[in-house]
């Protein structure tokens, strides 16, 4: 459990009454909130196959606001914050791991949004291969493609990889999201 579990939470001194219930909220489901943030990133990695693109908008627009706005919540009403806890070290472990833990989570739980919340509109990506290559990412190695017509890389099976080649046409059912960002489920895009 995180250390804002352990904090004191008679001892309001400065912090005004419209923040108690949120400094309660934090105290008391801080566990589950770190639970919430590691299934929503666990769920997007291993459900949804996106390219690079929605992860760099949920993280410069969705994670780094959010990051700063619980800093900033912190470290404007840190006296308050600061007398719940019995030491300065557990309030600033609250506050870092709180801000990581949500902030990390963003892109995954953006992407899981852009997924589920409607409308999805199913189409037919299809085009011709300029370029292919492949990059190793933590062990492992991941193919990807470029295709006429379409401006993002797309990751494809190694099984793919090995059949296309540079000019051959290339076609993949997907899914446009509601936040604008294409996708497909793993399993659901048959190869070619």
């Amino acid at each position: 459990m995180l250390p804002l579990l352990a904090c004191d939470q008679d001892a309001w001194h400065g912090l005004p009454e419209s923040m108690k219930a949120i400094v309660l909220f934090f105290g008391r489901y801080s566990l589950w909130l770190v639970m919430a943030s590691a299934l929503g990133s666990t769920a997007v990695l291993l459900a949804i196959h996106v390219e690079d693109a929605p992860f760099d908008f949920a993280f410069k627009y969705v994670s780094l606001p959010v990051a700063l706005v619980i800093a900033g919540f912190g470290l404007r009403y840190i006296d308050g914050l600061k007398a719940q806890c019995d030491t300065d070290s557990k309030y600033w472990v609250s506050l870092v791991a709180v801000t990581l833990f949500l902030a990390g989570s963003m892109p995954g739980w953006f992407i899981l949004a852009n997924a589920v919340i409607p409308p999805q509109t199913p189409y037919v990506l299809t085009g011709v291969v300029t370029d292919k290559w492949t990059t190793y990412f933590k062990g492992t190695t991941e193919p990807w493609i470029t295709i006429s017509g379409y401006p993002e890389k797309i990751e494809v099976s190694d099984h793919l990889y090995a059949s296309l080649a540079v000019g051959e046409k290339f076609s993949q059912r997907r899914i446009m999201g509601s936040f604008g960002f294409s996708y497909n489920w793993d399993g659901y895009a048959p190869d070619r």
